[in-house]
């Protein structure tokens, strides 16, 4: 039962006090004041022939650093303000591994339980969140004829709390399809990224005279073709790749 402490400093930008106006209406501002964080945290892993039967974690986190919105009524602008949080505690439960359901089938999964709790005081008014969340994933390997693989994979987290942040739920699809080549010494992938365009940060903010809808999306759909040939040493070389290189290997990893 690993267990640990750590201190977290704030960021450079959390601590600037300058307003940074993203548009009219929406800005952000740093607080000088803020102090270190303290973390304490401790973890229970039971495996059994290399398959995570179960992994227990508890966080709990003092004087967190986190961002808050304020109002203004009278100019209709509201900007954000990062400030310590007094407690956030954080129970996760998760189990998954690896199985083989055929020669020519493969798949890993994931399931998790996560208890979010924060505490803290906005303006001198307590605010207190609390939201229990589910996360799922499969990841499923199909081995084909004549060398070829298809992935497919996906990804779902439900309800949960970030910060005053009430998160609703998000996910992704990913595909691909691979071909060996030339004795495996070379590869062929097509790969499509969050499919139907699920993933982003859709969230919600409600207290005192706040209550805003926050809908982010991010440029995670895409298409990549690589190809890749393993050197005499046997390290891979990718000859030709097409799309952003940081999102290679999502779908199907």
């Amino acid at each position: 039962m690993p267990s640990s402490k750590r201190i977290s400093r704030p960021s450079y930008q959390s601590l600037n006090p300058f307003i940074d106006y993203s548009d009219a209406y929406t800005a952000m501002q740093g607080n000088p004041y803020l102090a270190p964080s303290l973390t304490s945290s401790f973890e229970l892993n039971y495996l059994h022939t290399g398959f995570q039967v179960l992994n227990i974690s508890y966080l709990l986190e003092n004087t967190l650093v986190s961002s808050v919105a304020y109002q203004n009524d009278q100019t209709k602008v509201t900007t954000t303000h990062p400030i310590k949080f007094d407690q956030v505690r954080t129970l996760s439960l998760t189990s998954g591994g690896h199985t083989d359901l055929a020669k020519w089938w493969g798949m890993d999964n994931q399931v998790g339980a996560t208890y979010g709790e924060v505490q803290t005081l906005v303006e001198g008014q307590p605010v207190r969140l609390r939201r229990v969340g589910a996360m799922v994933s499969s990841n499923h390997t199909f081995t084909l004829p004549r060398h070829y693989q298809l992935l497919v994979g996906g990804e779902y987290y439900g309800p949960n709390v970030s910060g005053l942040y009430m998160l609703r739920s998000s996910g992704t699809v990913n595909l691909s399809l691979r071909k060996q080549l030339w004795q495996e010494k070379a590869t062929l992938s097509l790969k499509v990224s969050d499919l139907f365009y699920t993933n982003g940060w859709f969230s919600s903010l409600r207290y005192q005279n706040i209550n805003t809808e926050w809908v982010n999306r991010y440029d995670s759909r895409h298409l990549t073709l690589s190809f890749t040939y393993k050197l005499a040493g046997g390290k891979a070389h990718r000859d030709r790749a097409s799309s952003r290189a940081d999102e290679q290997g999502r779908a199907g990893h």
